[in-house]
């Protein structure tokens, strides 16, 4: 599963970090949250926020049709050649952008 999140070359001690991270995690919490995140309805949520809404991606992992319904409520940013932890890939850059959409 957890080979959707990484790209081709990603380091691998970070893939190991994160799978054995997440493996060790309890079973009960993960299944708890993959149940409330797919009853999220994210569209409603942006559109309800009553402050600016950014989003840090990753360029080479994002649907960008799954924000075309958002493309008016949230300000997109996207950062090429990271997967899923783009914050543990790129932490400089992540930080950086970040910081400009404070």
């Amino acid at each position: 599963m957890m080979a959707v999140y990484f790209l081709e070359g990603s380091d691998p001690a970070q893939k190991d970090y994160v799978s054995d991270t997440m493996a060790g995690a309890d079973p009960d919490i993960g299944l708890a949250v993959m149940a409330d995140f797919l009853r999220w309805d994210v569209n409603a949520s942006v559109s309800a926020c009553p402050v600016p809404v950014g989003s840090i991606n990753s360029a080479d992992l994002l649907d960008k049709t799954g924000f075309d319904a958002l493309k008016d409520d949230i300000e997109i940013t996207l950062i090429e050649g990271v997967g899923h932890f783009l914050m543990m890939e790129k932490p400089g850059e992540f930080c950086e952008r970040l910081k400009a959409l404070a």
